[in-house]
């Protein structure tokens, strides 16, 4: 082999170092950079399974006020319409406290929202989870849409009807007594209303959007466990 032939070769075998270096190397920077990635969505993953959880147990106590409100509300409903003309019905400290004291369901969310604003929906690589996630503060808005209404129409006017005929507070340190203490030591009191169509159709008002508070609630406990499951489901396959 002349020299020249072996300066060429010398280069060929060079050329082909290089390039299999820099393939190499990009190899590397490109599992570094999957690694890194899949880091996040896990971190990413393990937040909003924390969060969810804390919103799938925090719910059944708002599911259930909103529902012993409508219950509630339409027992007093049939006592009005099946008394006599002008006759009386009989309320309890904690019905009247669930017609016109409401609270909302604020959901636990930090990291839902700060997954969002960063852009980190990018490291979760299942579509269904990422499609269930988008929808998730729709959910969160039509629900506490009832409550809303509840806070700010129907309870002040059940409040100010009932107000100018019954002592509320008097009423109110009823019901926390007995939701904080044996109800034998708290102090008794029947609160008696006329049995107008006036309190039935404000009444009425409760029942409805207490009713589907608590079923817009509940569709938002069973997509809260729907996305631990699959959340639970991505985990534990990494």
């Amino acid at each position: 082999m002349s020299r020249q032939s072996r300066f060429s070769s010398q280069y060929v075998v060079e050329g082909f170092l290089i390039v299999v270096s820099i393939l190499v190397a990009f190899a590397i920077d490109a599992w570094w950079e999957e690694r890194g990635a899949r880091t996040e969505e896990r971190r990413v993953l393990t937040a909003l399974r924390a969060e969810f959880q804390e919103n799938a147990e925090r719910l059944p106590e708002y599911i259930a006020k909103s529902n012993f409100a409508a219950t509630e509300a339409a027992k007093l409903i049939h006592d009005i319409q099946n008394v006599a003309k002008g006759g009386r019905i009989v309320a309890t400290a904690e019905q009247l406290m669930a017609f016109t004291v409401f609270g909302s369901f604020d959901p636990a969310r930090g990291a839902f929202d700060a997954m969002l604003q960063s852009g980190e929906l990018k490291y979760i690589g299942n579509q269904a989870l990422r499609g269930r996630l988008v929808r998730w503060p729709t959910l969160i808005a039509d629900a506490v849409e009832n409550d809303l209404f509840l806070r700010t129409v129907a309870g002040p006017r059940v409040f100010d009807y009932l107000s100018k005929r019954v002592d509320l507070g008097l009423s109110d340190i009823v019901a926390e007594c007995k939701t904080q203490n044996s109800p034998e030591t708290c102090p008794s009191a029947e609160f008696e209303l006329a049995a107008t169509a006036e309190l039935s159709g404000l009444l009425s008002h409760v029942r409805g959007w207490s009713a589907e508070s608590a079923n817009e609630l509940a569709v938002v406990r069973t997509e809260a466990l729907e996305l631990i499951r699959l959340l639970d489901e991505e985990l534990g396959g990494r």
